[in-house]
């Protein structure tokens, strides 16, 4: 029986399998950017989720768009959940929206990346670039 590889360890790749995992990669990025339908912004502002709950989570934007944004946050949403997102700077009012947690990626320094889609994109009006 082969012993499971520890996860801990990176695993060796061949240049042939590292060449072809950087194709692979350069391919999904032009998908995403074509996917797109609105384009994003480096803006960092004061950001908050809320659940219907009450809890309040705190961050600041990394970038944003009209459909969505990515954001840093000390503590991690919940994957998947519906958040009531309130984005201060891009107006004289604060910008209030719906959002759906579509990632969560952890940090070195223990904060976390969050990409957040919105339900109804922001309004054309508001200057976001």
């Amino acid at each position: 029986m082969t012993p499971s590889p520890d996860p801990s360890e990176r695993p060796e790749f061949s240049p042939a399998e590292r060449a072809f995992l950087d194709a692979l990669r350069g391919q999904l990025e032009v998908q995403d950017l074509e996917l797109r339908a609105h384009p994003r912004f480096d803006l960092d502002l004061e950001v908050s989720l809320s659940t219907i709950e009450g809890l309040v989570f705190e961050g600041r934007t990394i970038d944003i768009a009209r459909g969505g944004l990515r954001g840093r946050f000390d503590v991690a949403p919940t994957l998947g959940n519906h958040y009531g997102v309130r984005v201060l700077g891009l107006d004289r009012e604060p910008t209030l929206t719906l959002g759906r947690c579509l990632r969560v990626e952890l940090l070195e320094d223990g904060s976390c990346e969050v990409v957040l889609h919105f339900s109804r994109p922001i309004r054309r009006g508001t200057q976001l670039g």
